[in-house]
């Protein structure tokens, strides 16, 4: 009954489908996982919508022209200022939100190319920690 498991063309073949799984489908379901994430995050931050609405209004906090007769340089004035300022503001924030979606971005990109290194790199590490230990410990 256990002869069946040690054979040696099943223990090929389980081999070769690990090797298959190791090197070729984990990392293209990290490189997946890592599109899902960058995708998410860009519709999260919605960078096409904050470049479109750059220097919107911010908030809808603006003041419409007086309609009186006659000209009111001090109500244009302040009106004039009140709409400058509420831009400005709205560009502001927006440029940081921008820039917060770019450092996200850039967070998730350095956390998956650790993530592939380490997978990659993880078997040369059993390797020589196996080495190290049979070295030290075993005569």
């Amino acid at each position: 009954m256990f002869s069946l498991i040690f054979h040696p063309l099943l223990l090929l073949r389980v081999l070769g489908m690990f090797i298959l799984w190791y090197v070729w489908e984990m990392p293209a379901g990290i490189v997946r996982m890592y599109a899902a994430y960058a995708l998410a995050l860009g519709e999260i931050f919605s960078f096409r919508f904050l470049l479109r609405t750059l220097f919107s209004i911010w908030k809808g906090i603006s003041e419409e022209y007086s309609t009186k007769k006659g000209i009111h340089i001090d109500q244009i004035f302040g009106t004039f200022c009140l709409n400058t300022f509420s831009r400005v503001i709205g560009g502001i924030f927006r440029i940081l939100a921008i820039l917060l979606g770019i450092s996200v971005q850039l967070l998730c990109l350095t956390l998956f190319i650790i993530a592939i290194v380490a997978w990659i790199a993880y078997p040369i590490g059993v390797y020589f920690g196996m080495r190290f230990l049979f070295q030290t410990f075993l005569p």
